[in-house]
């Protein structure tokens, strides 16, 4: 019998990478094979695997709504500013903590 084999594509992290990477060589395996480990092995607990995705999903979501009130209050902030302070942050003459 033979396998077909099924390429796909995935975008991780760097941090990600590095631990894939270094997962495959403790196991003396390939990051494709691991991979392919890894969904049999975890698509077998999917109790498990659903509790963890929605915990990091949360996370995620939480993360990027952090980063767009971050943003927002930026953009607040520099809209408050002076012609003659924004010229200087532009310039790199000062920072946001300084003004």
């Amino acid at each position: 019998m033979t396998i077909q084999v099924k390429r796909v594509t995935l975008e991780v992290t760097p941090a990600q990478h590095r631990k894939l990477r270094d997962a495959s060589a403790k196991f003396d395996t390939t990051q494709a094979e691991l991979l392919g480990y890894l969904i049999d092995i975890t698509l077998t607990n999917t109790d498990v695997v659903k509790t963890a995705v929605e915990a990091q999903v949360r996370k995620r979501k939480l993360e990027e709504e952090r980063a767009r009130q971050t943003e927002e209050q930026a953009k607040q902030l520099i809209s408050t500013l002076s012609p003659e302070a924004l010229a200087r942050l532009l310039s790199g003459e000062a920072d946001l903590s300084k003004l």
